[in-house]
C-alpha cells in the first residue's frame, strides 16, 4: 500500500511538472517508463477498494449494553438459559484482545473443581471466536481449538479443557506477535 501511494505521489508530482502542452516525448529513460507503467496500473479506484477490503478486516467495537463489563463478568450471576435468552446476535459482545482474560478465567474456574459454570464457559467461549474469528485470520489455529474445545464441552467430556485453553493461550501469543 506504501509503494502504491508512492507511486501515485510521483506520478502527480511529476505530471505537475510537466508542460501539458506539449506533446509527450517516448524516451528510453527506464525511470520514465517506470513512473508511466506504474501510473497507469494504479488508479483511485483500486486504492478504495484496498482501503474499503483493510477496512472491513478491521473489528468492530462492543455494541451490547454491559455495564463497563466483560461479557463472563456481566452475567456471572445469570443462568445460562437467562443468557441464551437475552443474546441478540445483532449484538457484539466480547473484542478478540479480551481472549486472554477469557482464558485465565476458564483456567481458572476448571482448575478450582468449579463444574456449575461449564456450560456458560461454552458460551462465552462460543461468543469469543463466533465474533471475532473473520478479522483475525492469522489466528486459524486457535480459533479451531476453541470450537474443539466447544465440541469436547457440549458433549460433557471436560477432562483436558484446562490443557487445550492452555495449548490455544500458546498459538494464539505465537501468532500475536
Amino acid at each position: 500500500m506504501k509503494k502504491v501511494l508512492g507511486i501515485l505521489i510521483c506520478s502527480i508530482i511529476l505530471a505537475g511538472c510537466s508542460d501539458s502542452s506539449e506533446p509527450e516525448k517516448e524516451t528510453n529513460d527506464k525511470s520514465n517508463e517506470t513512473v508511466t507503467a506504474a501510473s497507469t496500473k494504479v488508479n483511485p479506484e483500486s486504492i478504495d477498494q484496498e482501503t474499503e477490503q483493510s477496512d472491513e478486516n478491521v473489528e468492530p467495537e462492543i455494541t451490547a449494553d454491559l455495564n463497563g463489563e466483560h461479557v463472563w463478568e456481566y452475567y456471572s450471576d445469570v443462568d445460562f438459559n437467562d443468557i441464551l435468552e437475552s443474546y441478540d446476535p445483532e449484538e457484539k459482545y466480547i473484542m478478540f484482545d479480551e481472549a486472554a482474560e477469557l482464558e485465565d478465567n476458564i483456567i481458572e474456574a476448571y482448575s478450582s473443581g468449579d463444574r456449575e459454570s461449564l456450560l456458560k464457559w461454552k458460551i462465552y467461549i462460543d461468543i469469543l471466536w463466533g465474533q471475532t474469528e473473520e478479522y483475525h485470520p492469522e489466528q486459524e489455529e486457535y480459533f479451531d481449538i476453541l470450537k474443539q474445545v466447544s465440541k469436547e464441552m457440549t458433549e460433557n467430556k471436560h477432562d483436558d479443557v484446562v490443557n487445550q485453553i492452555k495449548e490455544a493461550k500458546k498459538v494464539r501469543e505465537a501468532n500475536e506477535g
